[in-house]
């Protein structure tokens, strides 16, 4: 095989390669967005449950917020923005980045 052929080869198989890596990129972050989503809808509908309500014997009721208190938090709160970020914080190595949206805690 002459030389130019074989360099001709390694280009088409450089593309290749390249094409086929861009495309798995293009699939794994699609499935990744769309769980990372997913776990959002799923904190936010735990949060809904961030509450408790007593009812006594005289069926008298009182409602009581959850309030997530932890050792590596820096505020114990019931703000499920605020825990979830401290989470995050956690979590990440030294000098970490993460990129989080969260919900302004605003009704609508």
């Amino acid at each position: 095989m002459a030389t130019r052929d074989y360099s001709e080869l390694l280009d088409v198989v450089g593309d290749l390669l390249e094409s086929a890596r861009r495309a798995s990129t293009r699939t794994v972050n699609a499935f990744m967005t769309a769980t990372h989503w997913e776990v959002g809808r799923r904190i936010v509908e735990f949060g809904k449950k961030s509450s408790v309500t007593i009812v006594n014997g005289a069926g008298e009721s009182s409602k009581e917020s959850l309030v997530i208190n932890r050792d590596d938090f820096w505020a114990g709160t019931s703000n499920k923005q605020l825990t979830f970020l401290q989470h995050i914080v956690t979590i990440l190595k030294q000098h970490g980045r993460a990129a989080v949206v969260l919900p302004d805690n605003r009704s609508a």
